[in-house]
């Protein structure tokens, strides 16, 4: 099966030309090479470059942001785990975040993984709550949330 934002030209990681993350452009090998030189679970800059004062200031930031997150994770993915979502939420201490981990079976789904809330087979497990979200917040409607 063909994943569907590399037909549509969007999400190619083959391409290096994608959106621009904390001031630099990356590509999906030096981003492969970060995320397999981490050996610990806790984010040290140390471990993956050698300018560590930008991405100190960088990780200083996430404290700052203060909107709401709706983060969703699926049990059955082995790159973004359970653990490491919360470890990732954590970071930005000052938000409010609704935070669900899925189990594919509860969604009428076989399996999810890491790029299946993409795939067409989720639109009717998981596209409509967080559609309902998005729509929430554009209407202003208060999100139900709870703080991680």
């Amino acid at each position: 099966m063909s994943f569907y934002g590399r037909r549509k030209g969007i999400l190619d990681f083959d391409r290096v030309e994608s959106a621009p993350v904390w001031g630099a452009t990356p590509s999906a090998a030096g981003m492969a090479l970060q995320w397999a030189a981490r050996r610990t679970p806790d984010l040290r800059p140390e471990a993956t470059t050698r300018d560590t004062s930008r991405a100190r200031a960088m990780l200083a930031r996430f404290c700052e942001i203060r909107v709401p997150i709706r983060a969703i994770s699926f049990a059955d993915d082995k790159f973004a785990t359970d653990v490491g979502t919360r470890r990732l939420l954590a970071v930005y201490s000052g938000v409010v975040a609704r935070y669900e981990c899925v189990e594919p079976s509860t969604r009428g789904l076989p399996s999810i993984g890491h790029f299946g809330f993409f795939r067409r087979e989720a639109k009717e497990g998981l596209w409509p709550s967080v559609l309902a979200d998005v729509l929430a917040v554009l209407s202003k409607t208060p999100v139900p949330s709870v703080r991680h």
